[in-house]
């Protein structure tokens, strides 16, 4: 059967991990970058963005329909109340994502990307520029763990000014994922759905982070998308997807475990 259709992989791939692809596409990348095509000036090819949009379109494009089709059957299930404050979230929604896709579009230059600014994005650049993996002798950041920053950097290194969009992709990649976590956790999946969107849409604490370069709405999206794994037992995407959330920031292992002995208690 695989052989038969080559896409087939992809198309039963989680809508909501799409941003996970980032990560598995960039690391490879990042050290092809690194040794094999050389980034002197610390800026990299197109090949990892490439590679993502080829992957994301057939995604997308095989699962198109089914979202739409699934979404209107969910809406026409509601009631009249809640189909008006659906509507009326729904066009909130659309202007926080409006708001932090145009933001994500600036250089970095907020206050709060001052760390994305000094080592994030900054160490894997500077490994490109001197074409090695070396330690840096004057950052003390070199030493974090920081597997996510040098998977994105593929993605954020591909001009002279470097961008902070695929900050913005996993924003977007969490909404199908608390989805799916409703769908599989609470009976009253659609109002359940609904709350937990706009709750997570309309907080303050992930408001702030919306169409910035800081990575904790990343660490984020890793947590829910490892449980989601889990409980599809997608065991192969639960072991990528673990792993780069214990090396996502510094003392992430440290936080990971006590989250696991909370989820035990």
């Amino acid at each position: 059967m695989a052989f038969k259709d080559p896409f087939s992989f992809l198309k039963n791939y989680p809508l909501g991990h799409l941003p996970s692809l980032l990560l598995f596409i960039g690391y490879p990348v990042f050290w092809l970058e690194l040794y094999l095509f050389k980034a002197p000036h610390g800026v990299v090819s197109p090949l990892a963005s490439i590679i993502f949009i080829a992957l994301a379109f057939v995604i997308l494009s095989s699962k198109s329909l089914t979202i739409v089709t699934d979404a209107k059957k969910a809406f026409g299930q509601l009631d009249i109340s809640l189909k008006a404050i659906t509507a009326i979230g729904l066009m909130a929604i659309m202007g926080i994502l409006s708001c932090a896709f145009y933001a994500s579009l600036l250089p970095l230059h907020l206050v709060q990307e001052s760390d994305a600014i000094n080592y994030h994005l900054a160490i894997p650049r500077q490994h490109l520029i001197d074409g090695s993996f070396a330690h840096i002798p004057w950052s003390g950041a070199d030493f974090f763990l920081m597997t996510v920053d040098y998977a994105l950097a593929p993605f954020w290194l591909v001009n002279a000014i470097p961008n902070k969009f695929p900050q913005f992709i996993f924003l977007l990649g969490l909404i199908p994922l608390l989805v799916s976590l409703c769908r599989q956790l609470h009976q009253d999946k659609k109002v359940t759905a609904v709350i937990v969107v706009f709750a997570f849409l309309g907080s303050h604490g992930f408001g702030i982070q919306m169409g910035t370069a800081m990575m904790d709405m990343i660490v984020c999206y890793l947590f829910i998308a490892v449980v989601d794994s889990l409980l599809r037992r997608k065991i192969w995407l639960f072991s990528l997807e673990a792993a780069f959330l214990c090396c996502a920031k510094p003392l992430a292992p440290l936080q990971v475990m006590l989250l696991i002995v909370l989820l035990f208690l």
